[in-house]
């Protein structure tokens, strides 16, 4: 605001780094609600493109925003599915160049389930690996009275079980309408491991982050509660 003469220096600011119209005129809609922080990401990532250079921003991703919010499910191309899953891959494994990313994503195999549908049972091989792209997963251990976990777009599971060689800990089923994965079979995995061992670190890499952060969480929840889980 101006006074006399005197410019308020932070209004001044915002009002410089306000995108005005360019998030309308790039489809953008002000108000979007993701089901995810890869998600949300994405958003922030293109709100600054646009404010910069609209001309860089994809239009094509909010066209038809309205009706896909509506939607039980997002519907995408193969091509749009490569590139989200290999995104993902690369933010659980960030260190890993484009070239290596691309080359294990090679390996995996799409797989569509309905509701209701048992992705494994509890104590069955772990014969696979498994990354969501789209829809949501849940986590029921068998012989809990009633604990699960939910699993959204972006986590892969079974990696412990694919490389260790061990049982399934859990029972994981589709909840969602449908849902969209990308599978690493036993056979895959050891042909990549065997064709592409340094390739294959990306495996062992991304199970040791995951073993990290659940040591992390039990060791909050002992913190928190003053206690050991039994």
């Amino acid at each position: 605001a101006e006074d006399g003469g005197i410019v308020d220096e932070a209004t001044a600011l915002l009002a410089k780094r306000r995108p005005k119209n360019k998030l309308k005129d790039n489809n953008i809609p002000e108000n979007y609600v993701c089901e995810d922080l890869d998600s949300a990401l994405i958003i922030a990532e293109d709100v600054l493109v646009a404010m910069e250079n609209p001309d860089l921003l994809d239009e094509s991703r909010y066209t038809n925003h309205s009706s896909k919010q509506g939607s039980t499910h997002e519907q995408f191309s193969l091509l749009e599915e490569k590139e989200m899953t290999l995104r993902y891959l690369h933010n659980l494994c960030p260190q890993s160049t484009e070239g290596d990313i691309k080359e294990i994503f090679s390996y995996f195999r799409r797989e569509v389930y309905s509701k209701n549908d048992i992705i494994w049972a509890q104590g069955s091989p772990g014969d696979c690996s498994k990354l969501l792209l789209q829809g949501n997963l849940l986590s029921l251990l068998e012989n809990e009275a009633g604990t699960t976990e939910g699993i959204s777009k972006g986590n892969l599971i079974g990696e412990f079980g694919l490389v260790q060689g061990t049982n399934r800990m859990s029972t994981v089923k589709c909840v969602s309408d449908q849902a969209v994965l990308y599978s690493l079979s036993r056979d895959a995995w050891e042909q990549l491991t065997t064709e592409k061992p340094r390739v294959a670190q990306i495996m062992y890499t991304i199970v040791i982050q995951y073993l990290a952060h659940r040591v992390q969480h039990v060791s909050n929840r002992i913190f928190e509660t003053r206690c050991v889980p039994i």
